[in-house]
């Protein structure tokens, strides 16, 4: 369960952390490693494979510092992460040394209403990274980038029915489980130090589910389009290309979408569960250095079946 081949057989920390709760104010705080504000455990695509949407939903860990409180059905959280197991590129590779760079974490906020078991939801997020102290030429820097997220969800529950929905904006969502980041703006050719864009994204994806006794039929389906960048692209005069920070297999997709439908049979103590994925993901040759956007793409088109068996069991009682 490690997040690439060379530790897939060691051990991966999922979960760490403590809850405190002060019952007659309604409020809660929740400190250490836990799915990322982003990431809403109840709201989560109910996939059966690992990847849980990811890079069309946002499914990723993080520690961090969550204030929880609630008014009747009203429910508001503000929370400060940080990287880890999943940190941002930048001139060294994947590293949490840029966020720390930065020395500001993460700052997530969300606003939910519950409608007796359906649920409206809407979270906004700021991400600031500062990928260099000094530069090539050894000039002091302390040049950043920041990202926005601004994100709507849903829940609606009927009878045996369910249904999850999101949409979100996104900037510089520069991460192992998604596609996107930033790129270089402009660089000083004497000094080498460099200004910094966003890559934005938008994304939407919903995840439905039915259950008639021991079966579960279920579908996934999204898809997440680059939108280019905020400002123009500096052209790296070694190779006339852009300089980026992202995923090298994601710096050229214009667009990913997804469809997945799932049946689980469940024969307690054991699911036996069988999922159909397809994914499409547009390549493109390049990006245009005024708008950043993806040119020339085309789809590409992969298809995959999953089994898996669970068994379940109580270790305490």
């Amino acid at each position: 369960f490690g997040t690439f081949d060379a530790v897939s057989e060691c051990s991966r920390l999922r979960y760490a952390f403590i809850t405190l709760d002060w019952e007659e104010e309604q409020i809660s705080l929740l400190l250490g490693q836990y799915w990322h504000p982003l990431a809403p455990e109840d709201q989560f695509p109910r996939t059966i494979d690992f990847n849980g949407g990811a890079p069309i939903a946002i499914a990723l860990r993080s520690p961090q510092a969550k204030l929880t409180k609630r008014w009747c059905d009203t429910e508001f959280m503000v929370a400060l992460t940080a990287e880890h197991d999943n940190p941002s590129n930048g001139p060294k590779d994947p590293s949490p040394i840029y966020s720390r760079n930065s020395l500001t974490p993460g700052i997530d906020s969300h606003i939910r209403q519950y409608f007796g078991d359906n649920l409206i939801a809407a979270a906004v997020a700021y991400k600031r990274l500062t990928p260099q102290l000094s530069t090539i030429n050894n000039y002091k820097t302390t040049e950043s980038t920041y990202g926005l997220v601004a994100m709507g969800y849903a829940r609606f529950i009927h009878n045996e029915f369910t249904l999850n929905s999101t949409l979100a904006y996104i900037e510089n969502a520069n991460n192992p489980y998604f596609f996107g980041g930033y790129a270089v703006a402009t660089r000083n050719s004497m000094t080498g130090c460099e200004t910094y864009t966003p890559i934005k994204d938008v994304a939407w994806w919903v995840d439905m589910l039915y259950k008639n006794r021991c079966l579960t039929g279920g579908l996934f389906a999204g898809v997440i389009k680059d939108l280019g960048s905020k400002k123009p692209l500096f052209e790296n005069p070694d190779t006339n290309k852009p300089i980026l920070y992202m995923l090298p297999t994601s710096d050229n997709i214009d667009y990913v979408w997804r469809v997945a439908p799932r049946v689980i049979w469940d024969a307690k103590p054991m699911q036996f569960c069988f999922e159909l994925e397809i994914t499409g993901a547009a390549y493109g040759a390049t990006r245009d250095f005024q708008t950043g956007k993806v040119l020339n793409a085309r789809n590409v088109t992969d298809c995959r079946f999953l089994a898996a068996i669970y068994y379940y069991f109580l270790m305490f009682n």
